[in-house]
């Protein structure tokens, strides 16, 4: 049932929209306007929220731009100043009435996305990238609860946290995009190396992995699997690693760019990914997630990039 709201969410909309256009006709000006706002503001959510890889392919979400320009060609050509500025019926001022309602809240929604987005944040840590060989991308990485859903309003350990997956070359995460089982995942078993040199200070290594989406766990293995290392004063996570591939122990000093693990499906996880975050000790004795940047890069939500071999 997930999978077919996030197949409808990231297809569906686009195609009803795209009916919108060709069976509607506006009957006010201000009907019109709020219309065309409301379907450019969902569209645009869909290409800086959406999950394209997780419903066929990456490239997907350029097609939510195709079907923008669509709307915006289509409100040029349909424009008439011969409409009445306001509805002529009841039925139609219910319609216009809602979409003043709903549409703020879209583009405030929109505003988050683009504000997570920015990489103007100053980062004074800088890590390796923990995987190898391949092209992947941020399912979760920002400064907004939009952009990442690790952000929180509050400092903690997982403020800028991000979600790495890995892209085949059609852009997806999966070989089989209608399969939820974690064999099925580009990433599910790949290496993980270490992205510092530092002290693994905690570890678990026997936590099940989720055969599929399902996440049947225990609170207290909401981490799954993980490695937790101190660089230096960062303390820098990797979780939901695959059961048993871990080949650190606590105590060990690891190398940067050192084989660790494994990505795996374990714990609070609904797909195969690596979560990899870095916080740091205040004054206080709490723990409050840091804005690093990995290779000199910032990394958030829909970035696509490769990564060459470590080795």
């Amino acid at each position: 049932m997930e999978k077919v709201l996030y197949f409808f969410v990231h297809l569906g909309i686009p195609i009803l929209i795209l009916g919108a256009l060709f069976t509607t006709r506006a009957k006010s000006r201000l009907g019109f306007i709020l219309a065309k706002i409301f379907q450019i503001g969902c569209l645009l959510f869909l290409f800086l929220w959406g999950q394209y890889p997780m419903v066929g392919s990456y490239f997907l979400r350029y097609i939510i731009l195709v079907v923008l320009v669509i709307v915006l060609y289509s409100a040029w050509r349909k424009w008439t100043a011969e409409l009445p500025l306001l509805p002529e019926s009841w039925k139609y001022w219910v319609i216009t009435v809602i979409l003043l309602v709903i549409t703020p809240f879209l583009l405030y929604f929109n505003y988050q996305a683009i504000a997570g987005l920015r990489s103007s944040i100053e980062s004074d840590a800088n890590l390796g990238f923990p995987l190898n060989h391949g092209t992947y991308y941020v399912s979760s990485g920002g400064t907004t609860a939009i952009a990442n859903n690790h952000f929180r309003s509050y400092p903690n350990s997982q403020q800028y946290a991000i979600d790495i997956n890995q892209l085949n070359s059609f852009g997806s995460v999966s070989g089989n995009v209608l399969s939820s089982s974690s064999n099925k995942h580009l990433i599910y078993g790949q290496a993980v190396y270490s992205p510092c040199t530092g002290i693994v200070i905690e570890m678990k290594n026997d936590v099940s992995d989720n055969a599929t989406t399902s996440m049947a766990v225990d609170h207290n293995f909401g981490r799954g699997n993980y490695i937790e290392m101190e660089c230096e004063d960062l303390i820098i996570s990797l979780v939901h690693l695959k059961e048993g591939s871990i080949i650190v122990k606590s105590g060990e000093h690891v190398e940067k760019g050192q084989r660790i693990a494994q990505v795996g499906n374990s714990g609070f996880s609904q797909e195969p990914h690596l979560h990899i975050q870095a916080a740091r000790y205040q004054a206080d004795s709490t723990l409050v997630g840091m804005p690093v940047t990995f290779d000199g890069q910032w990394l958030v939500r829909n970035m696509k990039f490769t990564k060459k071999n470590l080795e």
